[in-house]
């Protein structure tokens, strides 16, 4: 479903109000039931550093706000993967899941800013051994 904001109205694409809002002609944008994840653990460099995430090819041009699903889970050590936007320096600002029970799954939902090139920075434990580690890209806000 895609949501535009303009003017005084929210409409949905079925053509319906759905609540008012003061305009800000921003536009949601929901991939719906994914089926399949977008990036796996395969897809992931492990080595306790930040690395480029580009979701480019899924998220439009000039968005402000991603929000991503991220599913994993550890056969042996206790692991986590991070989330920023590129170039934020701060530790703070940052999101991510850790697993903190060998064997155990965990799933978390957060949205970020990805930059202008449609890019964010994820950083990865090395010492885990991940049996998953998935992400998927649920919506975006332009």
């Amino acid at each position: 479903m895609t949501l535009t904001v303009t003017d005084y109205d929210i409409k949905s694409n079925r053509g319906d109000i759905m609540f008012f809002s003061r305009p800000v002609g921003l536009t949601y944008d929901d991939r719906g039931d994914v089926e399949s994840e977008d990036f796996s653990v395969g897809d992931l460099t492990k080595d306790d550093n930040w690395h480029d995430l580009d979701l480019s090819g899924i998220i439009a041009v000039n968005t402000k706000l991603v929000i991503l699903k991220v599913y994993g889970a550890t056969s042996a050590n206790k692991g986590y993967i991070y989330f920023k936007t590129k170039g934020h320096t701060t530790g703070k600002n940052r999101h991510g899941l850790c697993i903190n029970v060998v064997g155990a799954a965990y799933i978390t939902s957060f949205a970020i800013h990805p930059d202008a090139n449609g890019k964010v920075q994820y950083n990865v434990l090395s010492t885990a051994t991940y049996s998953a580690l998935d992400i998927t890209v649920c919506s975006w806000v332009k």
